[in-house]
């Protein structure tokens, strides 16, 4: 008996740069039209998005024919990098510094894959 679980309809949401230590997860209730939510890390939107596709892949969903086509730059770390870069006045380097001084590496682009399922065969 095959459990892959054949998506019918899906939505990528991107939530933006966040760290991925607060990050509070996300779900759908009983009664939403959404099967179930996925979300995934990365450096880049393309990283994120990729995360949630193996996911997917790893809970038995037959994701393969989502493309993955958001973009592989901006960097979080960039982005985060550049910020702080701006707001301290400071050289790229002594930004850097900072960063990791106050542990500030943990930054990533999130993404929520919504999928909406059917049992295969059905």
């Amino acid at each position: 008996m095959n459990s892959t679980r054949t998506v019918t309809e899906h939505r990528v949401m991107k939530r933006g740069i966040d760290n991925g230590s607060f990050f509070p997860g996300c779900g759908v209730r009983s009664e939403s039209y959404w099967d179930t939510a996925i979300v995934g890390i990365g450096d880049n939107p393309h990283e994120a998005l990729a995360d949630a596709l193996k996911a997917a892949a790893h809970c038995e969903y037959d994701a393969d024919n989502i493309p993955n086509d958001l973009p592989t730059t901006p960097s979080a770390y960039e982005e985060e990098l550049e910020a702080l870069r701006l707001e301290e006045h400071c050289t790229r380097q002594t930004a850097a510094d900072i960063l990791r001084k106050e542990g500030r590496l943990g930054w990533c682009y999130n993404v929520i894959l919504l999928l909406k399922c059917g049992r295969a065969g059905q």
